[in-house]
């Protein structure tokens, strides 16, 4: 079921009220149920590997919780972690490997080749995996305690609004709100609606009127070898995969609101970063905190030399990019952050005694400056993300010094001066956007707006609602870029 599908504009407004009307020792069994049918609406078979997923992790965890011998914890720890992980790779990487020993096997003519199936991709196996296994190794850990009610934890796996593309929660967050008894808030309800309208303006308004332009640039062989084309995709595809994606996470955050649940703050304005080190403290920040936890932290970190710590960020970004898909072009995008991530502290050194003793109007025109460089590193490395593989990526980021005629471009693409000025005006109300938003993910309460907020309000559920009306109509709703992984 998609976020801006007709169906979950039923879906939501009942599964809020029968909420608030259940007594409250009766909503998991609710939740969880709604929970189950929301991805079911996808391919009722698959569900099968969420209750697996969920089935493995909470016995895990009553076991190890279980027994005082050390050695006993780590080999059920090791073979939940491992389970969970062979699921995750034959659904979405036993294809990928399969097609590079392929690969290499022709090159040196050997003649013999692995079969590939037609593997199905469950929607949301990264996400849930990977917030299954943090409670496993949390518990481990002695961070957490077992849950021992097995619907609880079931629904903490399977919540519906992040179930298939996050925020990854941690148990300490999201499953004591579960449990938790909740009174209805006008905050709350106030706080969820401001988030859902967010979230499906950044979508609907924002990230799929980019895409179209997008989409014709990446499978437009012709087009795609112009430098304008190119640089004019990136830049959009920058645009859409943040609106999409941020999107998604206010559109979730909302719909948890609504019934009392405050789900973690994905995005913090990533394109404000000074530096790719910045962005990615702003850019999917539960998946940033989860490989720093679980990845990063026990490889060592920064606490045995220099060397182990350049080896545990390579790492983090290789497994990063890997998590992302299974393609070669995902692992460059990775390792292309990795490098930027490890070149830019030695820079700061040299640009903070380059700053010594400036004015500070100086000061802030060198921080727009290394935004300006950071969108623009960020932008470069979307086209390996975007690409289908690494021979378009390479051809495309070729084709960038050739072609330079806009007028042309835009004509190619039928990109008129409506679709310009539409864009244009949407990403001027992102940063009014932002603000509004950024109190709705804190426990305070919101400030009563004003007429000139109300107004633009009204704007946004306009705009936002004539978007998804023209997408309708044309039957071309689509889903979200995030799904995929």
């Amino acid at each position: 079921m998609n976020f801006n599908s007709l169906e979950f504009l039923l879906f939501l407004p009942i599964v809020v009220s029968l909420y608030w009307i259940l007594p409250s020792r009766f909503r998991w069994c609710l939740l969880l149920f709604a929970s189950y049918y929301f991805y079911m609406r996808w391919n009722a078979k698959l569900i099968v590997l969420i209750l697996g997923v969920t089935g493995i992790t909470y016995l895990a965890g009553l076991l190890v919780e279980k027994t005082d011998n050390k050695g006993i914890k780590r080999m059920i720890t090791a073979a939940a972690v491992v389970l969970c992980l062979a699921v995750l790779f034959y659904f979405k990487y036993f294809n990928f490997l399969a097609d590079s020993i392929n690969a290499v096997t022709k090159a040196f003519n050997s003649g013999k080749s692995i079969i590939v199936p037609a593997i199905v991709l469950p929607v949301g196996i990264s996400f849930y995996t990977f917030q299954a296994l943090s409670y496993v190794i949390d518990v481990y850990r002695r961070q957490t305690a077992a849950e021992r009610h097995f619907g609880y934890y079931a629904l903490f796996v399977s919540f519906f609004p992040q179930l298939v593309a996050g925020p990854i929660e941690r148990v300490e967050n999201l499953l004591p709100q579960l449990k938790s008894r909740h009174e209805l808030s006008k905050n709350d309800i106030k706080a969820g609606l401001l988030l859902l309208l967010s979230g499906f303006f950044r979508k609907v308004a924002v990230a799929d009127v980019a895409g179209v332009f997008v989409t014709k640039v990446f499978s437009d062989s012709e087009v795609s070898q112009k430098g304008a084309a190119v640089l004019l995709a990136a830049l959009l595809f920058s645009v859409q995969i943040y609106c999409d994606f941020a999107g998604y996470s206010e559109i979730a955050s909302g719909s948890a609101r609504l019934m009392g649940i405050r789900l973690m703050r994905n995005f913090n304005q990533p394109y404000a970063a000074t530096g790719i080190r910045d962005f990615w403290k702003r850019w999917h920040i539960s998946l940033t905190g989860w490989f720093k936890d679980y990845i990063y932290i026990p490889m060592g970190g920064s606490r045995h030399g220099r060397m182990r710590q350049l080896f545990a960020i390579l790492t983090v970004f290789l497994v990063s990019g890997l998590w992302h898909g299974a393609s070669w072009t995902f692992v460059i995008w990775g390792l292309f952050h990795a490098v930027c991530y490890i070149v830019e502290k030695p820079l700061d050194s040299l640009i903070q005694t380059g700053l010594h003793g400036r004015s500070r109007d100086f000061e802030r025109a060198a921080l727009r400056v290394r935004n300006i460089f950071t969108i623009g590193l960020v932008s470069f490395s979307w086209i390996f993300f975007r690409a289908g593989s690494m021979q378009q990526a390479v051809s495309m980021i070729f084709g960038i010094t050739k072609g330079w005629s806009l007028q042309e471009t835009l004509t190619c693409l039928g990109m008129g001066a409506a679709d310009v000025l539409h864009i244009g005006l949407c990403l001027l109300m992102l940063p009014a956007l932002n603000k509004l938003t950024a109190s709705a993910f804190t426990g305070e309460a919101l400030k009563p707006f004003g007429n000139a907020y109300v107004l633009f309000l009204f704007q946004l559920l306009m705009v936002t609602a004539l978007s998804w009306l023209l997408r309708l109509e044309s039957n071309t709703i689509n889903s979200f870029i995030y799904f995929q992984f």
